[in-house]
């Protein structure tokens, strides 16, 4: 193979192409989503323990009435499915 009369500009064409073909291919890679905008969503609360061990107890209060009405409730069919078995015992 002959040797280029100009290899500068050879040397430069070679690199242009290079360059062209490598931002063609950073074209068409797909996007990359950082996460730089979440880091204020990351953050801890910071919660005094006065104000945890207050929500604590609001939350068992409610469990502790919700538990209550349930339990009512379980006596009342047990109560009300006993009446029931008496009675058609009775018919018998």
């Amino acid at each position: 193979m002959k040797a280029p009369k100009d290899q500068g500009l050879v040397l430069a064409i070679f690199y242009s192409v290079s360059l062209v073909a490598i931002l063609m291919v950073w074209l068409l890679l797909p996007p990359i989503v950082s996460q730089e905008g979440d880091e204020e969503k990351t953050k801890v609360k910071v919660v005094k323990p006065e104000e945890a061990i207050q929500n604590a107890e609001e939350i068992l209060t409610q469990a502790e009435a919700a538990l209550a009405e349930l339990e009512k409730k379980q006596e009342e069919k047990t109560k009300a499915g006993k009446a029931q078995a008496s009675k058609s015992e009775g018919k018998k």
